[in-house]
């Protein structure tokens, strides 16, 4: 990135994640596990085809206008201190996509995915996971 990492408040973490989330599924990828801490996003989903860095590249773009959106219409309210200018987004560029090689580096990966939630960052659930429920 060009700039410092954009940080984003626990409530704008939310949009952004519900936001990445949403598009993605309604593009017809299926979604295991997302999360989202102040910086850093992992996602680990089953994609139709080999673009998953476009796909997801215009996931982000999708939850950027959400964001915005919100901050348009409750900046004040929300004591944002995140500071966008003119067509930037909250993303850095070029996601690292790792391709899951077995069932055991799924299950590791979405362990991982999901263990960021101990750490403070906001988790997305499958709802069809065993023992799982969505949630944020």
């Amino acid at each position: 990135m060009l700039r410092d990492p954009v940080r984003l408040e626990r409530e704008l973490r939310e949009i952004a994640l519900r936001g990445v989330v949403e598009c993605l599924m309604k593009d017809g990828i299926v979604v295991l596990v997302a999360c989202l801490d102040a910086t850093h996003l992992h996602v680990l989903a089953q994609f139709k085809d080999l673009r998953p860095r476009q796909r997801l590249g215009w996931a982000k773009f999708f939850a950027t206008k959400q964001v915005k959106q919100y901050l348009n219409a409750h900046g004040a309210a929300v004591g944002n201190s995140l500071e966008l200018k003119l067509g930037e987004g909250i993303w850095g560029k070029r996601s690292e996509c790792v391709p899951i090689t077995d069932r055991q580096h799924r299950v590791n990966v979405l362990n991982y995915v999901a263990g960021h939630g101990k750490k403070g960052a906001l988790v997305w659930l499958n709802a069809r996971l065993p023992g799982r429920a969505p949630s944020i």
